[in-house]
């Protein structure tokens, strides 16, 4: 005759499981946040905004259109990269301006130039030349 045993302590049983319910609950959660900082890192990574390079600023929307077009030099990135504290040539400091209001400034031939994006960035060089064919 087999027998069929009977768990000594159902309640005991009804915690293991709820214990393993939210031990699952709690990896899931842990997964999902590793998933969430590794886009937010791919985003970042694709940011380029680096203290002390010239910009141009290339939106209306930055000091009441006074600033449109004039170049500044980048002090500080605040909000992960995604936003500059700015010197205008004027001297005027601006604070808070996104990166999608920026672009960067090229210099002449020979002038100091650093990479913003890529395997290479924060390396610094010398531009040799300037591509003259596409009008910039």
């Amino acid at each position: 005759v087999a027998e069929v045993q009977q768990p000594e302590h159902p309640a005991k049983e009804s915690r293991d499981d709820s214990k393993r319910k939210r031990d699952e609950e709690k990896e899931s959660r842990r997964k999902k946040r590793r998933r969430e900082d590794d886009r937010e890192d791919k985003k970042e990574a694709l940011r380029w905004l680096i203290p002390n390079i010239r910009v141009r600023v290339v939106s209306r929307k930055v000091g009441k259109q006074q600033h449109y077009k004039q170049k500044a030099v980048i002090l500080d990135v605040t909000h992960r990269g995604k936003e500059a504290t700015l010197q205008m040539a004027d001297g005027q400091i601006l604070d808070g301006i996104p990166e999608r209001y920026l672009e960067t400034a090229i210099p002449k031939a020979g002038g100091n130039v650093i990479v913003t994006m890529g395997n290479d960035k924060h390396a610094k060089g010398k531009l040799l030349e300037r591509d003259t064919s596409s009008g910039k």
